[in-house]
Parts: C-alpha cells; structure tokens; sequence
C-alpha cells in the first residue's frame, strides 16, 4: 500500500460473544490478546480506533 493511502482512516472492531468463536480458537484470553495487538499495531501506525 502507497505511504498515505490509509491517511486519515479509522479503525472500528467488534466482536459478539458467540459459540463458534470456540470453535475458531477464539477463547477469551487469546481474543484478548489478539484485540490487544490490532490496537498497538493502529497505534504505531498513527491509527484512529472507533
């Protein structure tokens, strides 16, 4: 992706509690952990979180 092709963009996550997130590999603690990245990675990358 071109230097400025996200300027000014914001990121949104969401996550409903559901059965299949179990199934996925997505217990609590690792969603945590993986929420947790996204949002250090958007911070580092000068990144509005919603």
């Amino acid at each position: 992706m071109p230097d400025g092709a996200s300027s000014g963009c914001a990121i949104a996550l969401s996550v409903l509690d559901s059965e299949d997130l179990g199934a996925l590999g997505l217990l609590q603690t690792p969603l945590q952990l993986a929420l947790a990245e996204i949002a250090r990675v958007a911070y580092v990358c000068d990144r509005r979180l919603l």
